[in-house]
């Protein structure tokens, strides 16, 4: 499926929109690429926020870097990994291979949809936001878009930039939402 090149556009300015109003809450998929894998890194656990070494999780970053260099608002986000579930940033865990893209099995043992629905319960509890964004590809939106359908979420909106794309058209829209949401901020800084 080619990259519709609008999308990113209109996609980064719901999203700073939810951010100026502080309710954005961001899931981003974790990677199968984690520092294990990339460095010499010898302790056994690490930060879930420096763990994850996938590209796509990496442009991630550099959004979420915009945010921060740019001080829009404080950007909520947790990391959706197969293993573990919803993460906090700052949690440190030890490396897995375990993904939502290979069979459920003994050796591919991923979270259920109930633990990440408590999860989410949670984290809704605490942040009441209104506005989700999932960043992340098809397994990682559909994961989310479950627990979205549930009733009480139902006025939530979702915002799944890469809902439908393949890796490589993944890191493309990914690129090009940076850029658009780096100009919405600079037009917003122009009219100061």
């Amino acid at each position: 499926m080619p990259i519709d090149i609008k999308k990113p556009y209109f996609e980064a300015l719901k999203i700073y929109e939810a951010l100026n109003k502080n309710e954005l809450f961001v899931i981003t998929a974790c990677s199968s690429k984690k520092i294990w894998d990339t460095t010499n890194y010898n302790e056994k656990t690490c930060l879930a926020e420096d763990a994850y070494k996938g590209q796509l999780f990496n442009i991630f970053r550099i959004f979420y870097s915009i945010c921060d260099v740019n001080k829009i608002s404080k950007l909520n986000w947790n990391i959706l990994s197969a293993k573990y579930g919803l993460i906090d940033p700052k949690t440190k865990i030890e490396n897995y291979n375990v993904t939502f893209s290979k069979k459920y099995s003994e050796d591919n043992e991923y979270v259920s949809i109930e633990k990440v629905k408590e999860q989410f319960d949670k984290i809704y509890d605490d942040l009441h936001f209104k506005t989700i964004l999932v960043w992340g590809g098809g397994n990682y939106v559909k994961y989310i878009k479950t627990i979205w359908s549930y009733k009480k979420y139902n006025d939530l909106i979702l915002i799944t930039p890469f809902e439908g794309y393949r890796i490589g058209e993944c890191l493309k829209a990914g690129m090009l939402l940076n850029g658009e949401f780096l100009l919405r901020i600079e037009k917003e800084r122009d009219k100061k």
